[in-house]
């Protein structure tokens, strides 16, 4: 979609086209005549904006409706399946890369590996050689790809697509991946960071899209909060609000990844939990756990799965140090909804009693009516299966070409 505002009456124009957008997707089929009447526009201008929109193949029209005395209307739609957005999820050991329609229903994804020794170009490349095999293997132009989204931990500007640094990527730092990927693919491409781009897929296809203002947390090696508020994420002043993990939790607590001691991460992520249970295990003299010189998270879970005592107890306190932070975030934000993904979303069947009685307990109230879950697969997705981690990707660029702009003046 173009997206270039020179102007009153261009800004107007981009308004009125993303506020059509908006009342079309919600609907299975409507006529321009209903548009005109939900948005106020004109008819004339809605006309105009629906042809604008047909040219660029963003809309259809599917065949005539009732008639409510007249001619017969023509309705309109979303053009799910001539649109495409490419999603890439970057992790701490993976990258996952997808191509989807503007459902997010994903036709087709490639995986690679990466460690802790990749290098930032070994990274890229990866992501390259990813999106290479999907369009190759694909039967359409780029022109039809409406947009690249990638979704990556660490410190990003989203508005250059600038990564500054990660804790959890070693060597992920000093790149602009808006600039590479739209000099090598002529696409619109944006970076955000991956728990803000889960709450995107939450907003526009979650279960919930009536609520406006939500808190998506993703935990597992980090800790992050993708905050929802009155319809819009929530940047803060450069762009990196949500560092949940880097909340205090403890004044000396156990020293974190980003140099200081006691945050929520460095008490309650999956590595916080490794460290813990390997720390217990010696101190109490276990059989089962001393010889580990390290826990894979298959380990984990297949001890939490036997009732292993030490994981178990391990697990509940990083449960507890969660509900602390989550008492903070409800205090802060006061927000309808908190979900709960990320790696660590198998692990709430331990994580959430106390978790939960940690809320319940130090929640002040009028602010404790907050609905506190997993985060789900979203039925209402156009999907064979769901990934919630490049879905969200693909989010990214679906917000940024549908979000009704805001002037900055």
């Amino acid at each position: 979609m173009k997206d270039v505002i020179k102007g009153n009456p261009e800004f107007t124009r981009k308004i009125n086209q993303k506020i059509l957008l908006n009342l079309i997707l919600k609907q299975e089929a409507i006529s321009r005549a209903e548009l005109a009447k939900i948005s106020k526009l004109s008819r004339p201008t809605v006309s105009s904006i629906i042809e604008d929109l047909k040219e660029q193949n963003f809309i259809l029209e599917v065949g005539f409706g009732t008639s409510a005395g007249g001619r017969r209307p023509m309705m309109i739609k979303i053009n799910k399946e001539n649109i495409y957005l490419i999603g890439v999820d970057l992790n701490p050991d993976s990258i996952t890369i997808a191509l989807t329609n503007m459902g997010l229903r994903i036709l087709d994804s490639v995986t690679a590996s990466i460690t802790s020794t990749s290098t930032k170009e070994e990274i890229i490349q990866h992501m390259f050689e990813g999106i290479d095999a999907l369009l190759e293997r694909s039967n359409f132009k780029e022109q039809l790809v409406m947009g690249i989204g990638i979704s990556s931990p660490g410190q990003i500007d989203s508005k250059s697509g600038y990564v500054y640094s990660s804790n959890t990527i070693k060597n992920w730092n000093a790149v602009n991946l808006k600039e590479l990927f739209e000099e090598k693919y002529k696409i619109n491409t944006y970076v955000e960071h991956n728990v803000k781009a889960m709450a995107l897929r939450e907003l526009w296809f979650g279960n919930n899209q009536n609520l406006k203002n939500f808190i998506v947390i993703k935990a597992g090696i980090g800790i992050g909060a993708g905050i929802v508020t009155n319809g819009k994420i929530y940047l803060g002043s450069k762009g990196n609000s949500g560092e949940f993990g880097h909340t205090f939790i403890s004044l000396d607590g156990p020293q974190c990844k980003c140099g200081n001691k006691g945050c929520l991460e460095a008490h309650a992520d999956l590595v916080a939990i490794k460290r813990d249970i390997l720390q217990l295990a010696s101190e109490e003299q276990d059989t089962v756990w001393k010889s580990s010189g390290e826990i894979t998270t298959s380990q984990l879970h297949a001890a939490l799965a036997n009732k292993d005592p030490i994981a178990v107890k391990v697990v509940e306190k990083a449960g507890a140090y969660m509900g602390i932070g989550i008492v903070n975030l409800i205090h802060l934000f006061n927000p309808e909804a908190i979900y709960f993904g990320g790696e660590m979303n198998k692990l709430w069947p331990f994580i959430s009693k106390p978790l939960l009685e940690v809320v319940e307990q130090r929640t002040i109230p009028n602010l404790d009516s907050v609905v506190i879950r997993p985060l789900e697969n979203a039925p209402s997705l156009d999907s064979s299966y769901n990934n919630i981690g490049v879905q969200s990707a693909a989010a990214i660029v679906f917000d940024k070409e549908f979000q009704i702009p805001i002037r900055r003046v």
